[in-house]
């Protein structure tokens, strides 16, 4: 984390994303919204894999950053775990900034 956040801050092809997705995370619901994960400025999904519903016990998961800049109004829509397959669907109202 401590490198993303310094991709985020410092360095110009990776400054000020509207979006940051990540698969393969491992997180489980032990592993809370605190700073182990969070990003300043953005707002954090998380889809962690479920033993029950995939048949597996390690790996998996999708987090999901979206910028407060970008978008506030975000909905989860669906979500959806297998052992073969992962969904994880959001709506989210852009903000339009005039220039």
């Amino acid at each position: 984390m401590d490198e993303i956040h310094l991709l985020n801050r410092w360095n110009s092809d990776f400054y000020n994303p509207a979006v940051l997705c990540f698969t393969e995370t491992w997180l489980n619901p032990e592993i809370h919204r605190d700073n182990t994960i969070y990003i300043p400025g953005f707002q954090t999904f998380r889809s962690d894999r479920i033993e029950e519903t995939s048949g597996k016990t390690k790996g998996g998961g999708l987090c999901l950053y979206i910028n407060n800049s970008w978008s506030q109004d975000i909905t989860i829509i669906y979500k959806f775990c297998d052992e073969n397959l992962r969904v994880f669907t959001h709506q989210l109202q852009a903000i339009l900034l005039s220039t």
